[in-house]
């Protein structure tokens, strides 16, 4: 039973380490943050509305600025904060953070929107602090219950392990937006 455990542990972290080193949509923005590779001058966090409704590069071209769209499909203001948080830890060049807002962006926070794009980061202070205020159910059967993890992720969380190990072998770096 412990070599058992010890598979299903190494398992879990073999595939967080590959989804770590995804660049793919959303979970790519998330890896983004928490690896400390974007620093622009100007930062938008939101919704999908956000993340639709500016062009990186246009704003970059009209206003001098270096920016970043890190708005997040379905991510409400109150689980946006932990990445907000995060980003302002590490930034040395921002200026200006954004919050871009929509109808929905206020309402309370009573479940992880896509808790997926965080697993791969569990273990590190701001995800830990995200799962345990807004989900903590949840975050200890993660963190705790050697199969229940498995039984979390979706196909996308394993596509993205697909998409990190490509990159690794491909010695592919994460890109900017």
């Amino acid at each position: 039973s412990i070599l058992l455990l010890t598979l299903i542990q190494l398992s879990k972290s073999t595939l967080s380490f590959l989804v770590r080193h995804s660049d793919n949509a959303q979970t790519g923005k998330v890896n983004l943050i928490m690896k400390h590779a974007i620093d622009p001058e100007v930062v938008l966090f939101g919704s999908s509305v956000a993340e639709v409704g500016f062009n990186s590069n246009k704003i970059t071209e009209l206003t001098g600025h270096t920016f970043y769209n890190a708005a997040i499909d379905g991510t409400k203001i109150g689980q946006n904060i932990y990445l907000v948080e995060e980003f302002n830890s590490y930034a040395k060049h921002n200026k200006i953070i954004i919050l871009g807002l929509s109808f929905f962006s206020l309402t309370k926070v009573d479940a992880l929107t896509e808790p997926s794009r965080y697993y791969a980061h569990l273990g590190t202070t701001t995800i830990d602090n995200m799962f345990q205020e807004i989900d903590r159910k949840n975050y200890w059967k993660l963190k705790y219950l050697p199969f229940y993890s498995f039984t979390q992720y979706k196909h996308t969380y394993y596509k993205n392990g697909v998409i990190g190990a490509i990159n690794l072998l491909s010695n592919s770096k994460l890109e900017n937006d």
